[in-house]
């Protein structure tokens, strides 16, 4: 992803032909400001998933209702740092430094399971819950990523007239609170 900068005074773009995110980078012109190109380097984690379900049927061999279950990991360690390109230069000659913003992840899994009953022909009732381990260490919890451990609740149910159908459903989330300490950054406390 490619953003415009507005830098600080004695910092200008990066020449075009020497541009590692994106040319572009708007020169100072008297009273305007210069632009900078900046580029965010992040990934989504590669996942695993299987799953199972049967099919419950009735004696006509309709299905009357199912259960399912899933089990899913998710692959956050290998894409848990974020790295950061401004194309610019101080005093036209040194270039900036890239920068690395550390979100200190782990593999995380998650199951779900689930499932539908008919009680008639007309009405069926449906639910389910799923559970997320966490994804960061306590003392790396952040507020710009989601890394807490939830548990998620839904209900829900349908009821069919002869043309018209009524679909009703709940969910909840349960997160606990969440803390991202006092702005101390946990590895270089881990170091000293």
């Amino acid at each position: 992803t490619s953003v415009n900068l507005v830098p600080a005074a004695d910092v200008s773009p990066t020449p075009d032909d020497q541009a590692q995110c994106a040319k572009g980078g708007i020169p100072r012109m008297g009273d305007t400001p210069a632009q900078l190109k900046a580029c965010l380097d992040l990934g989504l984690p590669m996942t695993a998933g299987a799953g199972a379900r049967y099919i419950l049927r009735d004696a006509d061999g309709a299905p009357k209702g199912d259960a399912e279950l899933d089990v899913q990991w998710e692959h956050w360690s290998a894409v848990s740092d974020y790295k950061v390109v401004v194309d610019g230069q101080v005093l036209g000659a040194i270039d900036l430094n890239e920068s690395i913003i550390r979100h200190g992840m782990k593999d995380s899994f998650s199951i779900r399971a689930g499932g539908s009953y008919a009680l008639m022909k007309t009405a069926m009732v449906r639910g389910g819950i799923a559970f997320d381990t966490k994804s960061v260490r306590d003392d790396w919890e952040r507020a710009d990523l989601d890394g807490a451990q939830r548990i998620t609740f839904a209900a829900g149910g349908s009821y069919k007239l002869n043309s018209t159908k009524f679909d009703l459903g709940l969910g909840y989330v349960h997160e606990g609170s969440r803390s991202v300490g006092n702005g101390c950054n946990p590895s270089s406390a881990a170091q000293g």
